[in-house]
């Protein structure tokens, strides 16, 4: 991931097992959850463009925000069948 944390690789990649293990030291690293990468998006944003179950759901159990914004919408916004209303 461009500019980001084992988080954003971890979920780039794919690896669930990756974000299980290093969610739990990730203050004792200084790793912020929503932490953006050099693209603006956080690890989120990137698992759920990924649309990777096995990402997602570590990182919304850890606490990684929902509500974060990227161009114009939130990272769950952007799941595909997802519908927002007012």
């Amino acid at each position: 991931a461009e500019g980001g944390s084992l988080l954003h690789a971890a979920s780039e990649r794919g690896r669930g097992d990756v974000l299980l293990a290093a969610l739990p030291v990730l203050p004792q690293l200084g790793v912020e959850i929503d932490g953006c990468d050099a693209l603006g998006r956080t690890a989120l944003h990137i698992a759920v463009s990924a649309a990777d179950a096995s990402t997602i759901g570590p990182l919304l159990s850890a606490g990684a925000s929902p509500d974060m914004s990227l161009g114009g919408g939130t990272a769950l916004q952007a799941l595909p069948g997802h519908c927002c209303t007012a």
